[in-house]
This record gives structure tokens, sequence and C-alpha cells, in this order.
């Protein structure tokens, strides 16, 4: 399978024609990375914002998030450590959030971190 790049995401009627010749599973597979890609997009979410949007299992959803980290595509955050000025308390522990490694915050978060 080729490596997924933030380019080729495109619209799920377009991504279909690279769909074809692939085993099904495969083209299923290409096919939510694609989707979850394309909704990061529009910043920094939790894997539940995926499960219940794509209408995936949490397992299957986050095997394939973990497998576009690897490829150093998107990657895992704490709430309070991307916006540290902006986090107010609440019950709990911040939410993890998945990001694209192209996030303007997430830059932003690297810079602070690798600065420190």
């Amino acid at each position: 399978m080729t490596e997924l790049k933030i380019e080729e995401v495109k619209e799920v009627n377009d991504a279909e024609e690279g769909l074809v010749g692939l085993a099904p599973r495969f083209a299923r597979t290409k096919l939510l990375r694609l989707n979850l890609l394309e909704l990061l997009k529009s910043g920094p979410k939790p894997r539940r914002y995926f499960v219940k949007g794509l209408n995936m299992p949490r397992t299957t959803t986050y095997d394939n998030l973990v497998r576009l980290q690897k490829q150093g595509l998107v990657d895992k955050v704490s709430e309070l450590e991307l916006y540290p000025e902006d986090w107010v308390p609440e019950r709990g522990r911040p939410k993890t959030l998945w990001v694209l490694a192209e996030d303007e915050d997430y830059k932003k978060y690297k810079e602070r971190k690798d600065g420190a």
C-alpha cells in the first residue's frame, strides 16, 4: 500500500479513483485514513469525534490513527499541552487530542516543547 500524504486527501468521490484494483479490505482502510485526515483539517479532535462521525469501532479508529502517527502525518497531544493558556480545568484529566502534523497550533506547541 502506498504511503498516504496530506496532498492526496480529497473528497471521498475523488479518492475512490485511486482505490480501483485494491483488495476491498485495503480500499476501506485507505478510505478510512483519508477520512481521518480530512476531518483533522478543521483542527485537533478527540478520538470520540472520529468514532461517532465515521461510525467506526474505537479500536479500528485508534489503530488507524496510530498508523498515521507512525507515518508522521498526525500526532497525539494533551489538550493542556496544546492550549496551556486557554485550558480551564474541568473534572478529570485533560482530553487527548489528535492533530495534523501540519497544524499551526501543533507547530507552536512543538516549538515551545523543543525550546524548553
